[in-house]
């Protein structure tokens, strides 16, 4: 620690771009933790009131999205049902470019969601680029967002039960979504596309609602050790054929649940392969205010095989159409032709 203040001192004595300790602390931390680990990140005492802020003063509101970094650094957008940034012209897949103006490029989703919350009424702008590569500015107009995260959609064809992200709250949604939509020999799709994870425990709780009491659900290895989780409920629906629907934006939590199910035989999975983050977060605070969000556990499938880095790969392949509309009807069309396939 000596030698790193010495080093910010020579650097503030010497060097043409000066700037303050804490400055230089903050950003060296975001870029020790950024390098090392693509997951983790540091978030400065502003970004972290911020956050809390949002979470718990309903005078904060936003647009009603998701965001999550692909493969290759670009920020998609993943708008909820009847958002604003949905009803705005955002689509499921589109590149975020830019917050009022200001490249998204290098920044944490921490700090880039810090700035798109704000007072409810106000307008923020964001600069989009769809997937033929237009790109756009879009005015919104922040809401109070009344999250709901598992969204059951009518079908006479099987019913399908969309989960949007993973909260304290999804195991009884989707407990009750279960028992609203429960029919003698009538299957049941549950939509993870778009799912970036969310809370781990809520996965392996909702898992269980499918499963068999001591089935195996996840190993999560810390530097404490091992422990398994593993079905400790009478199940909810243990008779549906269960599909899984899943693309390359389905993430950690999302894919932990798909791997309890499918490794328990207990579903099929359809789509394209996850997106391959087999790791857990937690934040950390600092006493100045500031807090760490680090990686502190490996997520595990059933049969002890790790999905990071490599995602799962789908039962039932599909060739997916950038075209969000497009998309779903082939996802409905692949699961049509499965159950005929298992229905002859």
């Amino acid at each position: 620690m000596l030698f790193f203040f010495e080093a910010v001192g020579k650097i503030q004595t010497h060097s043409i771009n000066s700037e303050s300790t804490g400055e230089i602390v903050r950003k060296s931390l975001r870029e020790y933790l950024r390098k090392e680990d693509p997951f983790a990140d540091y978030l400065t005492t502003e970004e972290y009131a911020a956050f809390k802020l949002a979470s718990s003063d309903n005078r904060y509101a936003g647009v009603g999205m998701d965001l999550a970094r692909d493969s290759t650094g670009k920020m998609t957008c993943i708008p909820f049902p009847d958002s604003p940034a949905e009803r705005g012209g955002i689509r499921y897949g589109d590149t975020l470019c830019a917050v009022n103006g200001v490249s998204v490029d290098d920044r944490s989703v921490f700090s880039i969601g810090k700035e798109i919350r704000g007072p409810q009424g106000t307008t923020i702008k964001l600069t989009v680029r769809n997937q033929a590569g237009r790109a756009r500015e879009v005015a919104l107009v922040r809401e109070a967002i009344r999250f709901k995260s598992v969204q059951p959609e009518s079908s006479k064809l099987f019913a399908i039960i969309h989960i949007l992200r993973f909260t304290p709250q999804t195991p009884e949604e989707l407990r009750q979504a279960l028992v609203e939509s429960s029919r003698v020999n009538f299957p049941v799709v549950i939509d993870l596309r778009g799912n970036t994870g969310g809370d781990m425990f809520a996965a392996i709780d909702c898992a269980s609602l499918f499963l068999q009491p001591g089935s195996r659900v996840a190993l999560l290895k810390t530097r404490q050790g091992e422990q398994w989780y593993t079905s400790r409920q009478e199940p909810t629906d243990d008779h549906s054929k269960v599909y899984l629907w899943q693309d390359k934006h389905t993430a950690s939590a999302a894919e932990l649940f798909i791997a309890a199910l499918t490794e328990n035989m207990r579903a099929v999975s359809i789509g394209e392969t996850t997106f391959g983050k087999g790791v857990a977060q937690r934040l950390v605070e600092l006493t100045d205010g500031s807090a760490l969000f680090l990686t502190y556990a490996g997520i595990f499938a059933p049969n002890s095989a790790s999905f990071h880095g490599k995602g799962l790969k789908p039962f039932y392949p599909l060739a997916v159409s950038a075209d969000s509309t497009q998309d779903k009807n082939q996802y409905v069309g692949k699961t049509i032709e499965v159950i005929r396939l298992s229905n002859p």
